[in-house]
């Protein structure tokens, strides 16, 4: 019985931790395309930030929901609840950065209405 209900608790935490590297990937992803927005004037990549801000917003709440079944089915102590704690903390702050990204693609959008030719210099 107990090596099933660890088995249990190990499946849960997998699924979180699955579902927020998944949310830092898509984060990471929007990242990149605003910075190819605003350095190479990439509209399609600033397109493709603002879309793609749903499903981070959709990783946010599935990550929420499996934190809290895990919180109820769990009753998780110590490290186990110190884990679905930063889980929960993590995905809002994911979150955020994926809507700063969105801003900042619909900046680089606008920019680029007002200035069609102007680039940004690479870093070098």
């Amino acid at each position: 019985m107990g090596s099933q209900l660890e088995a249990s608790l190990q499946h849960d935490m997998d699924l979180i931790r699955a579902a927020v590297t998944e949310m830092a990937g898509q984060c990471e992803r929007a990242l990149r395309g605003t910075l190819d927005a605003i350095i190479n004037g990439d509209q399609h990549a600033a397109y493709l930030v603002i879309l793609r801000d749903g499903r981070i917003d959709d990783l946010e709440q599935q990550l929420d929901r499996l934190a809290l079944e895990f919180l109820v089915r769990q009753q998780p102590a110590g490290s186990h609840l110190r884990f679905a704690f930063a889980a929960l903390k993590i995905s809002t702050e994911l979150e955020r950065i994926g809507d700063h990204a969105e801003g900042v693609a619909r900046r680089a959008l606008k920019l680029h209405e007002i200035h069609p030719h102007l680039h940004a210099e690479p870093f070098a």
